[in-house]
């Protein structure tokens, strides 16, 4: 959409590590942008391998634009991920369907990307008083009880996970991440990060910049 695209500025390239059925992903790579996706749910991955082989067939250079990493990753484990974002973008920028210039372009964009990150809304959808996005509904029926970022039952999880994504998204500053973008609803709360000695106390975070459509925002940090 055009809000993800205004938030996320003139990064080229785009590291999103919550790509869930890849529909931002799409949007984000058809703007001209590369994007490194990573999804640590099976299912999910599964049906992004599935689309991205279809994809080729019927449009290979936005297809060239897309790359996933090969295997489910946690993002909330930080050692795997850095491994994980740093060989994708040097397997991105030596991949056989990129030419010389392109493979250059990705590795110059490599000290400059931005972090995507959608947590999904913390209402769950038959909560919310509008009817929720097919895709949502997937999400929810694929991943409710094995992924707390789905769950809308389980607040406290909820709030973990949120502040274990904004902390590895951070993670990802060693490597040349300048942004990190948050997507929410309109009218939810800022993203909850914890403190104290257990990360047991949960607060909002203030962005440094608010995109705010009709009924999603993207948060700036």
């Amino acid at each position: 959409s055009e809000l993800a695209t205004r938030a996320i500025g003139s990064s080229r390239l785009v590291v999103d590590l919550t790509a869930g059925l890849g529909r931002d992903a799409l949007t984000l790579a058809a703007t001209g942008r590369c994007v490194l996706m990573f999804e640590r749910n099976p299912s999910l991955h599964a049906l992004l391998e599935d689309a991205l082989v279809r994809l080729q067939h019927h449009q290979p250079m936005l297809r060239q634009r897309l790359h996933l990493f090969p295997r489910p990753v946690d993002s909330t484990h930080l050692p795997t991920l850095l491994s994980a974002v740093r060989d994708s973008i040097t397997t991105t920028a030596t991949a056989p369907q990129l030419n010389w210039e392109q493979g250059q372009k990705v590795l110059r964009e490599m000290g400059s990307f931005a972090v995507f990150l959608d947590p999904m809304y913390p209402t769950a959808p038959d909560e919310r008083t509008a009817k929720s996005r097919k895709e949502t509904q997937i999400l929810h029926l694929l991943t409710r009880t094995t992924e707390p970022r789905y769950s809308a039952d389980k607040p406290g999880a909820i709030a973990e996970e949120e502040s274990s994504l904004f902390r590895a998204a951070c993670a990802l500053h060693s490597l040349g991440a300048t942004k990190i973008v948050v997507k929410r609803g309109r009218k939810d709360r800022a993203l909850l990060v914890g403190a104290g000695s257990g990360g047991d106390i949960q607060f909002p975070l203030e962005s440094s910049e608010r995109i705010v459509g009709s009924t999603q925002r993207f948060d700036v940090y």
